[in-house]
């Protein structure tokens, strides 16, 4: 029961920050907060076998982000955050056999990586979450038997791993 009320208390809480955005859509707290509760209600969700739900919350906050960094595109540690976002969704994703998609959304977070690298080269956190991310696609594709491409995989996120260390 105590879930199902914080799911209603963020379901209250994103309806309140979209009605903030109406009025000033730009602002980057309310933006901000607003992804988190959305990432939070995807959590809370996901715990209650709302899998279809727990999804779509998740696409929302990537959304969420995805407008936040277009409107400070320099931000690496913002980019860093919004990568594992990303990185989230497409392992959520991969585990409801959404395979095309999965893919698809694993290679945007690393882009994003690549941008954040490009902005912060010395940032090392940012060559281990692309390695990270490696390594899920790697688990991905032995989750489908081909072993070949998550052999690949993890020799790319050795790679990331070595740069990071």
């Amino acid at each position: 029961m105590q879930q199902q009320e914080t799911i209603e208390s963020y379901t209250i809480a994103i309806k309140n920050y979209n009605t903030a955005l109406r009025f000033a859509p730009n602002d980057l707290k309310t933006l901000k907060l607003l992804g988190f509760a959305l990432e939070k209600l995807s959590e809370l969700q996901l715990r209650q076998n709302q899998s279809a739900q727990a999804l779509e919350s998740l696409k929302q906050a990537v959304a969420t982000y995805e407008r936040v960094f277009s409107l400070t595109p320099d931000d690496a540690i913002g980019l860093g955050y919004y990568g594992m976002v990303v990185e989230r969704l497409a392992e959520l994703l991969s585990k409801q056999d959404y395979v095309r998609e999965a893919f698809l959304t694993y290679q945007q977070s690393l882009s994003i990586y690549d941008a954040a690298i490009k902005l912060a080269p010395n940032d090392y956190g940012n060559y281990a979450l692309k390695a990270s991310v490696f390594i899920s696609i790697a688990d991905f594709y032995l989750s489908l038997l081909q072993y070949t491409q998550a052999v690949e995989s993890y020799q790319q996120a050795i790679a990331f791993y070595d740069i990071s260390n």
